[in-house]
């Protein structure tokens, strides 16, 4: 039996493939346990409690399940903001949007929507920063503990470096919970990346300043992530933190069947999230750190992108 609240219903059948046990299994006070931990990490509910009165003297005892859902959109949320990078002025005044849908369908997986768009860069007739990703996340692929992420993105970004940059691709990964707040992931990225760059002859004529680079790279990782953010409730939350932290260690290649230029890859990444009081108002304190290394394995420099 199952009851919910709030705005919509998660289906049945998603409940039940959070219980390891099926009617007609002996009573275990350990699968119980384990199917209220499978439940309050599935991101969709506040409250989730997995109760059987047992009577002594009775030789089946039914099994209640009470899940309170979460005050999400019934199909998703829109959000919109505007924003400005003061080191990237006047290319980077944007207005940008994202949509969530945090409970598909009541299959309790995600898809997500982002875009942003350089406006002040447009009027200006200056080259525009823009870009578009999706994201879907079903975060019982395999059963409780597994999730899956398919993402794909379009982006046109203007750089101090090489000027603009256009890149496309996607990437697909699998993550496994080893506990509530340690995973680790393997993850495919295969995107393509397209600027121009310095061109300078040494004998001839030098009309052409630069000529297109056309780069398609595929990387596979490997990587662990230990992280203790949680939500507004206290309960770990990475889609929606607002306090902990978060630290994120992988090792990718980038093979040479696939690649021009084949390398490894190394990546790391730290996250705090502190909220503080001022007189009365609430702050937050937020810092991140990353760090990447890329290793060349069979030619002296790595591709330009």
């Amino acid at each position: 039996m199952c009851s919910s609240d709030l705005n919509f219903k998660t289906r049945p059948s998603t409940i039940r493939a959070d219980l390891p046990f099926k009617p007609g299994d002996l009573y275990d006070v350990t699968k119980m346990e384990a199917a209220e931990r499978n439940l309050q990490t599935h991101l969709i509910f506040n409250s989730a409690r997995v109760l059987a009165p047992v009577q002594p003297g009775d030789r089946v005892a039914p099994v209640l399940v009470v899940v309170q859902e979460r005050p999400y959109g019934a199909y998703g949320d829109l959000t919109m903001s505007l924003g400005l990078a003061s080191d990237r002025l006047p290319d980077y005044a944007y207005v940008a949007a994202s949509y969530l849908w945090s409970n598909v369908l009541g299959y309790g997986s995600q898809l997500e929507l982002r875009g942003d768009y350089s406006w002040l860069a447009q009027i200006l007739g200056n080259p525009v920063t823009m870009g578009l990703s999706v994201r879907y996340t079903d975060l019982r692929a395999f059963g409780p503990g597994w999730r899956f992420d398919l993402n794909g993105s379009i982006r046109q970004e203007v750089t101090a470096r090489f000027g603009l940059i256009s890149t496309y691709g996607g990437s697909t990964g699998v993550i496994r919970n080893i506990t509530p707040s340690l995973r680790a992931f393997v993850r495919a990225d295969v995107y393509r990346s397209q600027i121009n760059v310095a061109y300078l002859r040494l004998i001839g004529s030098n009309d052409t300043s630069s000529v297109p680079d056309d780069t398609l790279i595929f990387k596979g990782f490997l990587g662990i992530t230990w992280d203790r953010r949680t939500d507004a409730s206290g309960m770990i939350n990475p889609l929606a933190p607002v306090r902990g932290w978060f630290l994120q260690g992988e090792v990718g290649y980038a093979p040479s069947g696939l690649n021009a230029t084949p390398f490894l890859v190394f990546k790391g990444q730290a996250q705090g999230i502190l909220p503080f009081h001022i007189r009365g108002h609430e702050l937050t304190l937020m810092g991140n750190l990353r760090y990447d290394h890329g290793l060349p394995t069979d030619t002296p420099a790595l591709p330009l992108v």
